[in-house]
This record gives structure tokens, sequence and C-alpha cells, in this order.
């Protein structure tokens, strides 16, 4: 991950250090092609994300779970005493309960620290630290034999982004891979845009805010809920506005892949006038036109399966697919459980051992379908509106943004309100949501290949 951190040419020495330390392999696992113009922050941020999510989720669950239980014991101090709102008063226990966010904020330390510091397993392919940057012969050698790499390569991650469909060696790789993969280059081909990395990250930290608030905030109408519908608010503009820079950042990808061109390709050799420190170094150009002549037989032929094949696989993922998928979002609505469990030590510190399980259950409920749905359904709502952005668009995105993230919770107030056995409530809740949730999923897979 370390390499992505030195983009520069200037860095040619690092480089050559980097390849003493590749060696033979029979098979590769990733082959990691992205563009060197690109943000080097997002995109480890992206990559580690990809290779540690999973890791951080499970450790960031263990250490809330550990969280809880000090808070519970005593072993941590509790920040406020309140009363749950009155839908949510168990009967026998109208008394103040003491909380605090520590499991929350244990996951989320934890998830944090794994995510930087987890060491994932598997060989990837990185160009510039696998093929040699100063010697000419075996530069050429390793750019002349990297489609027989790239045919090893069991799995292709694109970071794409607006420079992408501009690098030489970008459009040179995908189609490479593709040439290589004729049966499978769908399930071997994996594209993360960019933009999904800001996204994501808003989301969490967003959501980390407003969940820890909705711990430490006092009940009382004239203080709680202002806080909460301010902090909503601003976390909704907030959002809409990443999801609109997502949505055009895609398009302007989809419009390059229109525009593609051989003779407009840019490759950093060429910019650097073909010297660095007053040291020639090769034409990747040159060295790279010879594989495209030999492998697609003109340069012609090359720009046709760019603009062809490799754009219905990009756009097949990107704007066609489902956003993201479920597994991402379930990652990153993880936060939800962990709050709970803070909300669950708070009942089971005062005895309510039942309303403590329907706790854990409601983060359940909401971590695995209710916020995932509402992430899901706005990614396309956000979709529509970039296609015109109207001023009317806009503020009905920022409305739809609103009122899904604000009526699953009114329907769990009101269900507890008007409910009198607190078991039948949730049972009613989980049910409903689950049934809206599994159909919001089936309509943007049977409407996938309608959206433009």
């Amino acid at each position: 991950m370390s390499t992505l951190r030195y983009p520069s040419w200037k860095n040619r020495q690092w480089f050559q250090l980097r390849y003493n330390l590749s060696h033979q392999v029979a098979a590769i696992d990733e082959f990691w092609s992205h563009s060197w113009q690109a943000s080097s922050f997002w995109k480890i941020c992206l990559l580690l994300a990809l290779k540690n999510g999973r890791a951080a989720c499970v450790l960031g669950t263990i250490f809330a779970c550990l969280g809880a239980f000090a808070t519970h014991s005593g072993l941590l101090p509790t920040v406020i005493s309140k009363l749950f709102p009155p839908p949510y008063r168990t009967p026998g226990f109208h008394f103040e309960h003491d909380f605090a966010p520590w499991a929350l904020v244990s996951g989320i330390v934890a998830a944090l620290l794994t995510l930087l510091l987890w060491q994932p397993r598997g060989l990837v392919f990185v160009d510039r630290a696998c093929i040699h940057q100063g010697d000419a012969r075996l530069k050429a050698e390793g750019i002349i034999n990297l489609g027989a790499m790239l045919k090893r390569s069991n799995r292709l991650l694109v970071v794409i982004d607006r420079t992408y469909l501009q690098r030489l060696w970008c459009a040179f790789e995908i189609s490479a891979f593709l040439n290589t993969h004729q049966n499978d280059r769908l399930a071997s081909l994996v594209i993360l845009p960019l933009g999904l990395a800001k996204s994501s990250l808003f989301f969490v930290l967003g959501s980390a805010v407003l969940l820890i608030s909705d711990i430490c905030a006092p009940v009382e109408v004239l203080v709680g809920v202002p806080t909460r519908g301010i902090g909503l608010c601003t976390w909704c503009i907030g959002f809409s506005s990443i999801f609109k820079i997502y949505w055009n950042e895609l398009a302007a990808v989809e419009e390059m892949f229109n525009n593609f061109s051989w003779v407009n390709l840019k490759c950093c050799c060429c910019e650097l006038d073909h010297k660095v420190d007053g040291t020639a170094i090769p034409c990747d150009r040159e060295l790279i036109a010879e594989c495209v002549c030999q492998w697609f037989g003109s340069t012609e032929a090359f720009e046709e399966c760019v603009r062809t094949r490799v754009r219905d696989v990009f756009m097949a993922q990107l704007v066609h697919g489902v956003p993201f998928g479920y597994p991402w979002a379930l990652a990153l609505c993880i936060g939800s459980l962990w709050s709970q469990m803070d909300q669950a030590t708070a009942r089971a510190s005062r005895g309510d051992h039942v309303s403590m399980a329907r706790a854990l259950a409601t983060g359940v409920m909401w971590w695995t379908w209710i916020l995932p749905a509402t992430y899901l359904v706005y990614a396309r709502i956000s979709q529509w509106v970039r296609k015109s952005p109207t001023c009317c668009r806009q503020i009905l995105g920022f409305v739809a943004c609103f009122l899904l993230f604000t009526v699953p919770h009114l329907f769990q107030y009101y269900s507890y309100e008007y409910i009198s056995e607190d078991n039948h409530a949730f049972a009613m809740l989980a049910g409903t949501t689950l049934l809206l949730s599994l159909a919001a999923f089936c309509l943007l897979k049977r409407s996938a290949k309608q959206v433009d």
C-alpha cells in the first residue's frame, strides 16, 4: 500500500528498491490498475477499505462488545443520565438510565486502527514497483510481457477517476486484461470509483457524529429534538453534495469512453521529455504501441475495443448496476449496531434484560436492512437528480434524503407509541421494514438495465 504514496518519477531510486523486493510467482492474485495522477490519499483510503474492511468490521464489533461490557461493569464512566423517550420506556423502569457511547467509540477506534494496521494476504502487481523503472531493457521486457502477467492475474482491480482514461498505461492494462480473460471478464474484473472513498468516509464519520450526539444529547423536546434535527439536516446536505460529486465523476468517465482516442493519451515519460535528473528514460508510448499492434492489430482496433467492450463492462458495474452493492453498504452501516449496544447497556445496567435483548435486535435490524436499503435507494435518487440538475430536482433530492433517513425513525417511534405490547411493536416494525427493504433491493436490480 505504501507504493501508492510515491507517484512521482523523482522517486525513481525508491521504485528500483521496490523492484528488488519483487519475486517470480506462478499466479498473481490481483493486478492493480489506477492513474498515478489521481489523489494518493483517496486511493489509499479506498484500497484500505476494500482489503481491510471485513477485518475492521469484525474487530470493531469485538471491541464494541468489550466497551459495552466495561461500561456495564463500571470500568468506564457514564456520560449522561436521562429517561428514555416515552414510547421506549418499559413498564416498571420509568426512571433515568445511565448512558455512555463507549461501545460505539471502541468500535470506531478499533475499526480505524484495523484499517490502517491490518496486513491483508495476497500477491499484488503494481506497475511501477514490479516493472523496472531505470533499466531500459528490463522495462521493455516488463511492458512486452505485461499481457502475460495480466493473463496470469486472477483479478483486475480498477480504481477509476476522471484521469484514468487519459493515461496510456491505464487504457492499455484494462484492454489487455479483457483480451486475455474472454470467458470470465465480468467475474474477474472489479471496478471501484475513486469517489466511493469520499462518499463512504463522509457517511461513516457523519453517522458516527450523529450516533454519538444521539446518545449524549438530552431527551427533552426543547433541547434534544432541535439538536438531532439540525444535525440530521446538516448531514443530509453534505451527503447529497457528496453523491452529486460522485455521479458527476462517473458521467465524466463515461464521456471519456465515448471520446477515447489513442493520440490523446498521456504518459509521464513524454511529459518529462524522456529525461529524469538529466538521465534519458525509454518511451512508454513506443513500447506500448508495439504491444497494442501485436494484440489488437492496430491502434484503431484498440480504440474500438475501449469504446465498446471496455466501456460496456465499466458501465455495467458502475452506472447500470446497483451502486456499491450490499456488502459495502453493510460495512458502512455497522456503527448503528455498535450504537444500539450502548442503548442495550443502559437498559442492562438497570436490570431490564428483555428490553436489552430487544435493543440489540433493533441494532441488527437497522444494520442489516434498514440503513443499507436507505443508502442504496438514495444512491439511485441522487443519480436521477444528476441527470438533470435543475433547482427543483436538487431540492427534491435533498427532501428525499431527509425523508429516507427520518421516516424509518418516525415509524419506529410511533410503532412503540400506539402498540401497547413492546414485543408486538418490534415484530411489526421488523417485518414491515424487512419487506420494504427487500422490495427496494428487488426494484433496484430489476430497473438496473433501464437506468442511463
